[in-house]
């Protein structure tokens, strides 16, 4: 039965069918087409993927001309079973490494060719550029069969015809129903891969619709843009890393130098610049050995070989090569590179100038040679304690005064402390506590005393020395010398006795001379004889003088034997100055003194010694001021001190004189008080007492405008 016979429905069915059929046909002729050219777009993909991932991994290798790890990058390609064959290339264009091991070299190309990937017959192959920030190091070439695209390409054209035929059947009826399942999430998915590829944006995710092929499609294609994004971000934060390990090295004041296995300078910081004085391209590419000298080659040969097994060593000192000569002196550190696989890939070299300071030490050596040779021509003692760790340093002499065996350790308490003579031991330790914690000192130490052996051998010392403290007050360091003075100190004992003796013998002369002036002055008085008057008071005066120079003399033999006796009291110490003020006001008549200032406050202190002190002091006002000038006395609270002061209009003090004034028989070199009588004692027995009530005194002058004499003592309480 002919076409035109056949029913209507069953043409119109033919018609459905046959036109169904070459839609169908068409369709799968055009999907093998396209899955064929998509095939090898992806295959073509996934190679530049593969490629770009090996080149970022072999630049290390290549740096470093490191085949064996080069080998090892490329043995990761094993898990793709479609790449035959692959190589690395260094700039040169030489074979740096293959794969597999067993490739033959002849199925290698013989020259590089220009980036990219071309099908072959029967494979596909291309190469890949290596590169390091800018700096091109060599190709990375890859080839893959073409076995899966065409099994792929059967498997798709054998599908095709049966899903034609099954199709065919039920197109009609489903096609309309299914589409939406099918064609949705392909077209999404679609959607998504062009978006990324236009926008290069990892970030975006196909939605997965269903549980099937095509989910489970959906749900690998999102996973591998995890993975993707995960490994853009180790390579932006590899690169972040790189950058400032760049920057730090660039920015150290040290020279830093990266060397390969071979010794070759790969590496070259802008300090390594300035303090070798080799610019980067000069240095670059050179053997490292010719920045060493020829006596330190064998020291720098063993760093190097040791170098893998020790892990790198700590700074030695040595010299490096200078451009232009005069070769520094230079602290250098060796330390091992290593590649992710811990394999020893080259060496760093960190050099620091240390020039000034080995200068510094020669010059300190010096000075400290010298400063031996002087302490030992004068056979002084050395001596170094550390304030805060209590640490005490006495060299060989030091510990010969104070009867100590060389070998021995020492200790402020039980050794220091120990051999004082007991008759000096309080004194002195109040001294050096006031030195240490008294805010109101200079930190200058200078003091006499006896030390004592274990033998019993007594020897007479004199200590000099400074107190170093930080910016808060507290003490750091107290370093001096002692120097034996017992034969000084024999004779000025034997000079102090014979003083005491002709002291004592003059007192009673004097005493008996005073009394009958004294009555002879009553009888001129009432016999109205002026010349007599005038005669005679003059005599009690200068006898009045005679007794205080005696009595002067008297209490300096005691203070240098140690035999100052301090009875402490409390009594309240401005009135005592009121006192003493008026006492002297009743004694001169060319002088006023006026009390300024009177805070009230309780002192634990020697009464009669302190009113010697301001005796002293005013009387030495008196003495250095022109008649009529006035003097003006105070006492100030400060704090939980009371400031005791004597102002003056006087001559004033010069500032080399202020440096010895309270110095025994110290006497200031001036034209204009060389008539004035005195012997420089007042000051010193001042200085020596009130360095018994752990204070000292103080001087405030300036020439022609006078001077202000002040000391503190600490307060007990304020009477009510």
């Amino acid at each position: 039965m002919g076409f035109k016979d056949v029913p209507v429905k069953q043409k119109i069915m033919g018609i459905t069918l046959l036109t169904s059929s070459l839609v169908l046909v068409v369709i799968a002729l055009s999907y093998i087409l396209l899955e064929y050219y998509s095939f090898k777009k992806s295959e073509k993909s996934n190679l530049q993927t593969v490629g770009l991932i090996i080149a970022s991994n072999s630049s290390a290798a290549i740096a470093f001309d490191s085949p064996h790890d080069g080998a090892e990058i490329l043995a990761a390609l094993r898990a793709n079973k479609y790449i035959t064959a692959a190589a690395l290339y260094t700039a040169e264009g030489k074979l740096f490494a293959r794969y597999p091991d067993d490739l033959n070299t002849n199925s290698l190309p013989k020259t590089i060719s220009e980036d990219g990937y071309q099908f072959k017959d029967e494979y596909l192959e291309g190469f890949q550029s290596i590169r390091q920030k800018n700096l091109y190091l060599g190709k990375l070439y890859l080839r893959a069969d073409l076995t899966r695209m065409q099994q792929q390409i059967v498997l798709t054209a054998t599908t095709s015809l049966f899903l034609i035929a099954a199709v065919l059947i039920l197109a009609f009826l489903l096609s309309r129903f299914l589409q939406k399942y099918i064609s949705r999430p392909i077209l999404e998915l679609e959607k998504t891969a062009r978006f990324i590829s236009e926008k290069g944006d990892l970030s975006v995710r196909a939605v997965q619709r269903s549980g099937d092929e095509i989910g489970t499609l959906t749900r690998s294609f999102n996973m591998m843009l995890d993975q993707l994004d995960s490994k853009n971000l180790e390579i932006h934060a590899a690169n972040e890393e790189s950058l400032k390990l760049a920057a730090i090295v660039e920015s150290s004041g040290d020279a830093i130098i990266g060397c390969n296995l071979e010794g070759e300078i790969i590496t070259w910081n802008q300090s390594a610049e300035r303090i070798l004085r080799y610019p980067a391209e000069e240095a670059i590419g050179q053997k490292v050995e010719f920045l060493v000298p020829s006596s330190e080659a064998s020291l720098f040969k063993t760093m190097i070989k040791d170098l893998d097994a020790s892990g790198g060593r700590k700074p030695v000192e040595t010299i490096l090569v200078r451009k232009g000569g005069n070769n520094p002196d230079i602290s250098l550190t060796l330390s091992p590179v290593k590649n992710s696989h811990g394999v020893l890939v080259g060496f760093s070299l960190i050099a620091r100038d240390i020039s000034i300071q080995k200068q510094n030490e020669r010059i300190l050596a010096e000075n400290e040679e010298h400063l031996r040779l002087a302490t030992q021509a004068a056979e002084l003692g050395t001596f170094d304690l550390d304030v805060r760790t209590a640490r005490l340093v006495w060299d060989k002499r030091c510990k010969e005064l104070f009867g100590v065996e060389d070998q021995d350790e020492v200790d402020y308490d039980n050794t220091f402390a120990k051999h004082l003579h007991e008759d000096d031991r309080d004194r002195v330790l109040k001294v050096i506590d006031n030195l240490l914690y008294n805010r109101f000192n200079n930190g200058d130490y200078d003091i006499e005393y006896r030390t004592v052996s274990p033998a019993g051998k007594v020897r007479w010392v004199r200590a000099m020395g400074k107190v170093f403290f930080d910016e808060y007050g507290k003490p750091l360091r107290f370093i001096g010398a002692v120097l034996d003075i017992s034969e000084k100190k024999k004779e000025e004992i034997r000079k102090n006795d014979f003083i005491a003796i002709v002291s004592h013998e003059l007192k009673t002369p004097l005493t008996t001379m005073k009394s009958f002036v004294q009555i002879l002055l009553s009888k001129a008085k009432i016999a109205a004889d002026e010349f007599a008057i005038n005669a005679l008071s003059r005599t009690d005066a200068q006898t009045n003088k005679m007794t205080s120079m005696i009595k002067d003399f008297l209490q300096l033999a005691k203070l240098e034997e140690g035999k100052i006796n301090i009875v402490k009291g409390e009594f309240a110490l401005c009135d005592l100055l009121q006192d003493t003020v008026a006492e002297a006001n009743l004694l001169s008549s060319s002088h006023s003194i006026e009390v300024a200032h009177s805070d009230r406050g309780l002192v634990l202190a020697d009464r009669d010694k302190i009113g010697q002190v301001l005796i002293n002091l005013l009387s030495n006002a008196m003495k250095y001021s022109p008649a009529g000038k006035k003097i003006v006395a105070g006492c100030i609270r400060e704090a939980d001190h009371l400031k005791v002061f004597v102002k003056d209009e006087g001559v004033g003090i010069s500032p080399e004189d202020q440096k010895h004034l309270f110095k025994r028989f110290y006497r200031v070199d001036n034209e204009k008080i060389k008539h004035i009588s005195g012997f420089g004692i007042g000051l010193y027995l001042v200085s020596e007492i009130l360095k018994y009530h752990d204070s000292e005194i103080r001087l405030e002058s300036e020439e022609e405008k006078g001077s202000t004499f002040f000391f503190y003592l600490k307060i007990q309480e304020s009477p009510h």
